[in-house]
């Protein structure tokens, strides 16, 4: 049951990423408005008078409404496609999925489709008057499907301007940065002791590996539900990969031990670990905010590659990954422990000098030469450890700025472009070591 709680929840986001389900929703409330409104014929004429013709004005008008929605919704498809070939392209391969996940154009695409099998299918029910058939003229269908061609124009108009803001770099980082500190805050409880990290734990040399049945990212877990099943079992699970982590079929998944000593069931081991974590092909935000500051990084490094050479952009990917650093300072990370009953879960999750490292070594290797990005990666530096309690995550900082400095230092920087770097290290190390000059500089 567990293991299927985790698989209908990983469906349910790929569902919501996915580009098919809302439009082939609207092509059904159009197939099911048609065939409600087509036994009517002239029946609530009345209500909605906008067609009142023949019953071959009635098919032109269908044909056409059909016709048009139809070209256009190729070519809503076609600029969607475009627009994910230049996120791919110019950006990074892996906002895909936060495009696709958009349900603006979506719904767009729902509209379009919608209208254009409610028209195909009130064609199909228009009949003239003969011998063996009535006049039967849908009237009030057809003018509703006057009314959808209104809102699909409305509609176009409203994708053509959402897509361009969503081509917009600094919109698109912007959205990356929120969905990231949502899933800080949802994965990451607020730390209850400053900023101590728990330690890893040894673990015995008869331990039971537990090998990975799939290869994929660890994408979702359940600790609360391992720690129940480990602890009817008398067991103490050790997970080995953090969430996001790439796992090889066959590797090792988890260390499980008995904590009676006794060597335990390897059947019973492997449930327990199974069934309460998710391996899937794709690497999701939902629990992994790590992934979101790869976006970020992936971004700045692509803005500072020679044949894009933007380093405005990896300046403004630098503050947007002060945001999410910022965020995470205040929360609980590294080695993740449930225990209850005599039995113990540990998931390992990146510690707060993996996220800074992540966010800022890419960056630092590719713009080293560049004066704007030293000094943007000293200023994240300075605005992540303001107001930081706790000497160890003060310590990763520092060890980053010394880092930062050696590099600035081994860089030919123009006399113009030196002080503003050197500058910007001096009020981050100020800020860092907590005193108040740093803040007056910080101000000015």
């Amino acid at each position: 049951m567990d293991t299927l709680r985790l698989w209908l929840s990983h469906q349910i986001d790929t569902l919501r990423s996915s580009l098919w389900v809302i439009p082939a929703f609207g092509v059904g409330i159009g197939v099911a408005g048609a065939f409600l409104l087509a036994p009517l014929g002239d029946t609530g004429a009345g209500v909605l008078p906008l067609f009142t013709g023949s019953a071959d004005s009635a098919r032109s008008v269908l044909s056409v409404i059909a016709g048009s929605t139809m070209t256009v919704t190729s070519l809503t498809f076609s600029l969607t496609v475009v627009a994910l070939q230049v996120a791919s392209g110019q950006f990074t391969p892996r906002l895909m999925r936060s495009f696709l996940s958009d349900r603006g154009n979506k719904i767009v695409l729902a509209i379009f489709l919608g209208t254009f099998t409610m028209s195909m299918v009130l064609l199909q029910s228009v009949q003239a008057e003969t011998e063996l058939f009535r006049l039967q003229v849908p009237i009030l269908g057809v003018s509703l499907a006057i009314v959808s061609v209104l809102a699909s124009i409305i509609a176009l108009v409203y994708f053509i301007h959402h897509l361009t803001q969503q081509l917009r770099i600094d919109r698109v980082m912007t959205r990356v940065a929120d969905d990231t500190i949502r899933a800080v805050e949802s994965n990451y409880r607020p730390a209850r002791l400053g900023d101590d990290e728990a330690d890893e734990v040894e673990f015995p040399d008869d331990a039971i590996a537990v090998p990975a049945p799939r290869s994929g990212h660890l994408n979702d877990f359940d600790v609360d539900a391992m720690l129940d099943a480990a602890r009817e079992a008398d067991l103490t699970v050790r997970i080995r990969p953090a969430i996001g982590a790439f796992v090889v079929a066959g590797t090792t998944l988890a260390w499980v031990w008995s904590r009676e000593g006794c060597a335990p069931d390897e059947e019973v081991c492997a449930s327990v670990v199974r069934d309460h974590v998710l391996l899937s092909s794709d690497r999701t935000l939902a629990h992994d905010p790590a992934f979101g500051i790869r976006q970020l990084v992936d971004i700045g490094s692509r803005a500072l590659s020679p044949g894009i050479n933007d380093p405005t952009t990896a300046v403004e990917a630098i503050q947007h990954l002060s945001r999410v650093l910022r965020a995470l300072t205040v929360r609980d990370l590294g080695l993740l422990v449930r225990a209850g009953g005599g039995s113990t879960v540990m998931f390992p999750r990146p510690s707060f000098g993996a996220h800074v490292g992540l966010a800022i070594n890419q960056l630092l290797h590719y713009g080293a030469a560049d004066a704007a990005v030293l000094r943007a990666l000293a200023e994240l530096l300075r605005d992540v450890g303001e107001g930081l309690e706790g000497s160890s995550r003060r310590h990763v900082l520092v060890a980053h700025l010394d880092h930062l400095e050696e590099v600035a230092t081994e860089q030919h920087l123009s006399e113009l472009e030196r002080p503003a770097v050197d500058d910007a290290i001096g009020v981050a190390r100020r800020v860092l070591a907590g005193e108040e000059a740093g803040a007056e500089a910080h101000a000015s």
